[in-house]
């Protein structure tokens, strides 16, 4: 209820909204106006020693707005040396900050902040005033605490830990054909914390990289598979379908091999056919020594050969197609519509 109201209407019983928009609202105050909303995270008392502690600090001292130096008071320069890294051995330059909480002149109460990593700041917070660290935590862009719909802290997953569910989420975005943009809407952000709070999307690009890795590991998967497949069949086990379409701009050609096998699981046969390749055409022009280099290299990827390891290629009748394969001395079968409206071969 805001104050016009409550003057208007004193008695006015104000205005209900749901606990998990409540505590998003908090979440963004916390951000934007963090002495405002620190009553409401914790006592009086710490609250007003928080508030208290920003009102002596000098704009000038601080070499950052990270809301860690709010617990802290700069107190000169010293020297560091490096353990580890390109600067290791060397002697650099730090800064020196006090903890304003512990109040006294301890050398544990003060510590080194070199390039601006502030870890040891967080950790001397974690080990002697967790209040003061639980806020610092809320207010760190790089920190993984987050108010939960239920209002109660939660620390999403590390990296390591949400890796496998990340890979899922790039594998539905390409198969359900979807943006990585998807990962920044807020509905579905919500959706995935009612799924799992502790998880949250990742951004377009690392979700990018993700594709390449992604895509490095299914192919060494299935180049193990096929090299079992060749050892327990022989030469040839496996058919293959290739074909290369450009879009209207004719800027492009992208093109899609596989290869097909039957194969023998708990009792059923299951029609396999893993994609060997789908990406842009290296070369310009598709003609048929241009098809059989790519097609060979293709193959040669794989450690499969198509004159040995593959059974009776099926592609268009297209004459580039015929070329390709009297370069690689291979017989295929021209692939037959399946739309009876379409009379010729494609």
């Amino acid at each position: 209820m805001v104050e016009e109201d409550a003057f208007s209407e004193p008695n006015h019983e104000g205005y209900w909204i749901k606990l998990d928009q409540w505590n998003r609202f908090r979440n963004d105050t916390f951000k934007d106006n963090r002495e405002a909303e620190l009553a409401f995270i914790t006592d009086a008392d710490a609250s007003a020693r928080a508030v208290a502690g920003p009102a002596a600090i000098d704009e000038k001292d601080a070499p950052s707005k990270a809301a860690i130096y709010l617990y802290f008071e700069h107190v000169g320069q010293g020297t560091h040396v490096p353990m580890r890294g390109r600067n290791k051995g060397k002697t650099m330059k730090c800064e020196l900050w006090k903890c304003r909480t512990c109040g006294t002149n301890s050398d544990d109460a003060v510590h080194k902040v070199f390039q601006g990593s502030t870890g040891g700041l967080f950790k001397h917070l974690k080990r002697y005033h967790a209040a003061e660290h639980e806020r610092a935590s809320l207010a760190s862009t790089h920190s993984r605490l987050r108010v939960g719909p239920d209002g109660n802290l939660t620390e999403v997953y590390t990296f390591k830990e949400a890796l496998p569910k990340h890979i899922k989420f790039v594998l539905f975005v390409i198969l359900d054909l979807k943006h990585f943009q998807l990962s920044r809407s807020e509905p579905f952000r919500e959706y995935s914390r009612a799924l799992d709070e502790r998880y949250v999307p990742y951004s377009r690009d690392t979700s990018a990289k993700l594709v390449f890795v992604t895509k490095s590991l299914m192919f060494a998967t299935l180049c193990k598979a096929l090299r079992a497949a060749k050892a327990q069949l022989g030469e040839p086990f496996a058919g293959f379908q290739s074909d290369i379409w450009s879009p209207k701009d004719n800027k492009t050609s992208f093109v899609c091999s596989r290869l097909s096998l039957i194969v023998k699981y708990k009792g059923k046969n299951l029609d396999v056919a893993p994609v060997l390749g789908f990406e842009e055409f290296p070369e310009n022009r598709h003609t048929g020594p241009a098809i059989s280099r790519y097609l060979g290299t293709l193959m040669g990827k794989a450690e499969v050969s198509m004159s040995s390891s593959s059974t009776l290629p099926t592609l268009d009748g297209a004459a580039n197609n015929k070329k390709a394969f009297k370069v690689m001395k291979k017989r295929f079968k021209v692939r037959q519509v399946s739309d009876p409206s379409c009379s010729r071969r494609h």
